[in-house]
């Protein structure tokens, strides 16, 4: 849109105005897109999320660096969903967060596994569905 309105408002000495509204709309738009996405980015690339029968660990195989919780010291699963269901492209992000009595924490984005998925696998029974806890927003942007 932006390329047909340029040469059409500047050419014809049209209102400018409407192309600088336009500019700030899309900007809008856009913007928390592209930040949301490479967040989720920096959380999915280059990562493995294994669930064995007594630990749950997210590889990082660009570092090597491994974090890793025993099934049995988890407190909380954090499902962090968009409370909006709307057509924008970040309406789907979420992520779920593990955190264990020690306060280790493992980030899992919807790029990596859904939660749904994690309740279907037969070695994930093991975790209580009464430690899971909803948190809805408008952005689900990931906070460390």
């Amino acid at each position: 849109m932006e390329f047909t309105l340029i040469p059409r408002l500047v050419l014809n000495n049209e209102n400018i105005i409407f192309l600088i509204i336009a500019n700030v709309f899309f900007g809008i738009v856009t913007v928390p897109g592209i930040r949301l996405y490479y967040n989720y980015r920096r959380f999915s690339i280059n990562k493995e999320f294994v669930i064995t029968y007594n630990t749950i660990k997210l590889v990082d195989t660009a570092t090597n660096l491994i974090i890793e919780l025993n099934i049995n010291d988890i407190e909380t699963i954090e499902l962090h969903t968009n409370e909006l269901a709307t057509k924008l492209p970040w309406s789907f992000y979420q992520y779920f967060c593990f955190t264990d009595k020690f306060k280790k924490r493992i980030v899992v984005t919807s790029f990596i596994m859904d939660i749904s998925d994690l309740w279907m696998d037969s070695l994930a029974r093991k975790i209580s569905s009464e430690k899971l806890k909803r948190f809805d927003s408008t952005y689900s942007i990931i906070a460390r």
